[in-house]
Order: C-alpha cells, then sequence, then structure tokens
C-alpha cells in the first residue's frame, strides 16, 4: 500500500483549497505534532501493514487517545482533513507545531 500516491485537500480559507501529495516516507503519510506549555498533540496516519491498513493515531501527552485502522483511502482522506482542521484550531489557539519523532509511543 505504501507504493500508492496520495493526495489530500485541504481548505486553505474561503473558497480555495490545497492538493498535498504526502511522501513522508515508506511507513508515515501524515504526522504533526503541537505543543502548549507542558502539553503535546499528535496526529499520526501510518501504515501498520498489509492486512490491517492504514493506522491513524490521535496522542496527548505522548499517551495514544484513538487508535484505529482503516482499510478504504476515502476513510484516511476523511481523517487527514478532521487532523488538519483540529491543528489549525490549536494553532489559533496558540500551540505550536513541533518538529519532533512522530511518536514516542507504539
Amino acid at each position: 500500500m505504501s507504493s500508492l500516491l496520495r493526495n489530500v485537500y485541504i481548505r486553505d480559507g474561503p473558497g480555495t483549497v490545497t492538493i498535498l501529495a504526502l511522501t513522508l516516507g515508506a511507513d508515515m503519510i501524515f504526522a504533526k505534532r503541537y505543543a502548549s506549555q507542558d502539553h503535546t498533540r499528535a496526529f499520526v496516519v501510518g501504515e501498520a501493514d498489509d492486512r490491517r491498513g492504514w493506522e491513524v493515531r490521535e496522542e496527548e501527552d505522548n499517551h495514544v487517545v484513538k487508535r484505529t485502522w482503516l482499510r478504504d483511502w476515502h476513510g484516511v482522506e476523511k481523517a487527514m482533513m478532521r487532523f488538519a482542521i483540529e491543528a489549525t484550531e490549536l494553532q489559533d489557539t496558540g500551540w505550536t507545531e513541533v518538529q519532533t519523532p512522530v511518536s514516542s509511543v507504539v
């Protein structure tokens, strides 16, 4: 599954959409991590394996709070869109995107 071309559509503002081709490596196709004071939030989409499909995971303070595996790409697109919206909301309230390893949680 990791060899497939992947695109996500993100609304930039009123009436505009950006199309992103996601190429974060063979196993990771979407990863965002944010920090505010002593707290972190992370949104991750990666391939668990061919049997389970794409792993979709949310973390708070380095703990997994939600994890699922999706086999259809449209579900993955919807999850990434939701993650993009949540990330924008975090930034609007003062959270900062940080460049760290995708997760300390496996």
